[in-house]
């Protein structure tokens, strides 16, 4: 009977040298992802912070061109106008100018008039022909679309069966 205590006494302490074996390993085994899973997490938000960085440089950098290209549209359209305006050109832009300084607002000087000759009047002429096409029939369409909702609503409201 003694030895089949101490077979017994013997097994469960292999048992509990074996579960301790396993759940140490398991321990490791937890410990070891979870320093991976840490280190793939600041790797991930590194580089997700470096991505921000670069986009909002190339944001900025976006920005500041579509500023100075517009800016230069915006100058190209002014000058267009002015010459549409007054049908003049770069020469007699700059004489009317003087001109209007000098309290003759509007009247080109007989000079300038000159030297562009007859080709001021046609361009003129050409600009008041061809006026740019800026007008479209989406507004009305889009008006005529919600005024058709707005009284289907309202029948439809007031008019039940």
């Amino acid at each position: 009977m003694n030895k089949l205590v101490i077979t017994i006494v013997l097994a469960l302490g292999a048992a509990l040298a074996a579960a301790q074996s396993t759940t140490d390993k398991a321990k490791d085994a937890a410990s070891s992802a979870a320093d991976q899973t840490g280190k793939a997490a600041s790797q991930a938000a590194t580089d997700t912070k470096n991505a921000a960085s670069d986009a909002a440089g190339a944001v900025k950098k976006g920005a500041e061109t579509g500023y100075e290209k517009t800016k230069e549209g915006v100058n190209s359209a002014v000058q267009g106008t002015e010459k549409a305006v007054t049908g003049s050109s770069d020469q007699n832009s700059g004489q009317s100018g003087q001109n209007a300084e000098q309290g003759q607002a509007g009247t080109p000087s007989s000079a300038g008039q000159n030297q562009t000759g007859a080709a001021s009047g046609e361009e003129s002429a050409t600009a008041k022909e061809h006026l740019p096409q800026t007008a479209s029939p989406l507004p009305l369409l889009g008006l005529l679309g919600i005024g058709s909702v707005a009284f289907g609503m309202w029948r439809s409201r007031f008019f039940r069966r």
